[in-house]
């Protein structure tokens, strides 16, 4: 049959002709630069870790779908894929077209196709756990180490295994135990900086947070704050410091038991609440000196709890609640992906104060940070409209520019920090001493037999040589400023001395004018003239010539 067909930036497709097929056939997603695709594609075929580690400060958010399989119930009520995937498009097929394709018949002449089509950064189905967390989060690892900002949140409707994309199970750890993995092997293979990590793990249960790394975490009522250097924080969360992995698993273990959930009819462990796991990166040169760079990044890990129908999930009571408040906080944040996303709108406000998962994720959405949305979808066919809906919104999320920086501070310490490096090189010295004692060092022939070739004898030399002239540099200045004391000393008192002088004189002067009954004059230090007339008998001339000689030692 003949329909007319509209094409439409994410709407629905009528069902094209066969004439017509080819006019139609590109995704309504429009698809990334080639030349930029190609030139990614030779730099992964060249170098993976470089492409890894590319800057993509200043790019589009990325956004990854996750296609589940059936599952046992969806199969036994006679349920089929409505999905078709051809490398990054994404077909959404018209159930009632496929179930006539099935049977052999003839669609009504008025039916209107509602096949839809997307394009994506990457698409996975029937993928490993590791293979999405290679693809999508493992680049954030290094930016996070070197003070970017980067966030993953999974989203998409409820059942769909967001919980399992993010935390996983023991068997198949998600991408929260997975980047700590990496985070932690790539800080042990890093020996020229400090770190120091804190986590915190919180949760958004109808509209309230709660401390998950707390026993009693639901009587934890935390507020959101607006730093003007951290951007919003939660006042009084929790911060545990954190050595290892196994350490930050068992943390994870612990609030993920905390964590509300509850069994509905679309899933026997929904969550009922949005989880957010944070970790704070700080590093530093292990080199000490007068001023430090420290760079400090921060990750987050957010599971968010699926949008969901009463009418599927036969909610009632405190469960209808809970969920009518998701659907408020996912509405918000597909308000703010709206505002984000359309070019036509730039400039237009972005409502994140409509909940406190929008002003959360207010960094991640359009700020400074690295972030990547994983959305998870159900090929179901009863799942039509709720897959359509969130892909439509991840295509949106796709257009939101973010562009990230470093987070870097430069500390100058004092001079006194001197006394703070000098007790670390001696402390170094006698451990040193210690290992040779214990002949835990080579010494003598045996030195001489296994030299060094990594240069590390060498930075060690230009090191105490560095710190021997530092300390030379800091003597000559405490002799300069005791110069310049004594010199300030020697200028008082010979100012003291000058004014008892002039005082002296000043009474001299008067006491003769007086008894000759003639001025003199001279000049003293305030420049007052005093004038004296000498007589010519021998006295007054040998009072004069005394003034003139006080005058001269002047």
């Amino acid at each position: 049959p003949t329909v007319v067909n509209q094409v439409v930036q994410n709407a629905p497709v009528a069902s094209p002709a066969p004439e017509e097929k080819k006019q139609i056939e590109m995704p309504l997603s429009s698809p990334p630069d080639k030349l930029a695709e190609e030139e990614n594609k030779k730099l992964i075929a060249a170098d993976p870790e470089q492409f890894l580690n590319k800057d993509h400060s200043d790019s589009n958010m990325v956004v990854a779908i996750r296609v589940r399989p059936l599952s046992q119930k969806e199969i036994s009520n006679m349920e089929y894929s409505i999905l078709s995937i051809e490398d990054k498009l994404m077909i959404v097929h018209d159930s009632r077209e496929l179930e006539c394709e099935n049977d052999g018949k003839r669609l009504e002449v008025l039916h209107r196709s509602k096949e839809q089509r997307f394009f994506f950064d990457r698409i996975f189905q029937n993928a490993s756990q590791e293979e999405v967390y290679q693809r999508t989060c493992r680049h954030l690892v290094s930016p996070v180490l070197e003070g970017y900002n980067a966030t993953v949140f999974a989203y998409g409707t409820t059942g769909s295994g967001k919980t399992y994309t993010m935390v996983g199970t023991q068997e198949n750890p998600g991408i929260m135990a997975l980047t700590l993995r990496d985070m932690f092997e790539t800080i042990h293979q890093d020996k020229e900086r400090e770190y120091e990590l804190k986590v915190s793990y919180v949760e958004i249960y109808n509209e309230v947070i709660h401390d998950l790394l707390v026993h009693n975490s639901k009587d934890t009522y935390l507020e959101l704050r607006d730093d003007p250097i951290k951007g919003v924080t939660i006042a009084g969360v929790t911060e545990t410091k954190v050595d290892d992995s196994k350490q930050v698993m068992n943390l994870l273990l612990q609030g993920n038991k905390r964590r509300t959930t509850e069994a509905t009819n679309a899933n026997q462990t929904s969550s009922r609440s949005h989880a957010v796991f944070q970790i704070c990166v700080s590093s530093k040169e292990k080199t000490k000196g007068t001023n430090v760079e420290v760079l400090t990044g921060k990750l987050s890990l957010i599971d968010l709890a699926g949008s969901e129908r009463g009418s599927v999930t036969e909610n009632r009571g405190i469960r209808l609640m809970e969920g009518a408040k998701i659907n408020r906080s996912l509405l918000s944040l597909a308000n703010c992906i709206n505002a984000l996303g359309d070019k036509a709108k730039k400039g237009f406000f972005v409502p994140y104060r409509d909940s406190k998962l929008t002003r959360m994720l207010k960094d991640s959405l359009g700020g400074n940070c690295k972030t990547v949305m994983i959305t998870t979808i159900s090929p179901a066919s009863n799942q039509y409209e709720e897959t359509v809906n969130t892909l439509k919104y991840a295509s949106r999320a796709k257009n939101i520019k973010i562009k990230a920086i470093p987070n870097k501070k430069l500390v100058f310490m004092h001079i006194s920090a001197y006394k703070h490096i000098i007790s670390d090189l001696r402390d170094e010295i006698e451990r040193l001493k210690t290992q040779m004692k214990t002949g835990t060092v080579a010494t003598g022939k045996q030195a001489a037999d296994s030299k060094c070739t990594c240069g590390r004898v060498e930075d060690e030399e230009a090191k105490r040589q560095m710190y021997k002239e530092v300390a030379q540099v800091y003597d000559d200045i405490m002799q300069l400023e005791q110069a310049l004391i004594e010199l300030d000393e020697q200028n008082t008192m010979n100012s003291i001395e000058i004014k008892k002088r002039e005082a002296k004189l000043s009474i001299f002067v008067n006491s003769l004018g007086e008894k000759q009954g003639q001025p003199i004059e001279t000049e003293n230090s305030n420049n007052i003239k005093l004038e004296i007339q000498p007589k010519d008998d021998p006295e007054t001339k040998t009072a004069t010539e005394q003034v003139q000689r006080q005058r001269e030692k002047i």
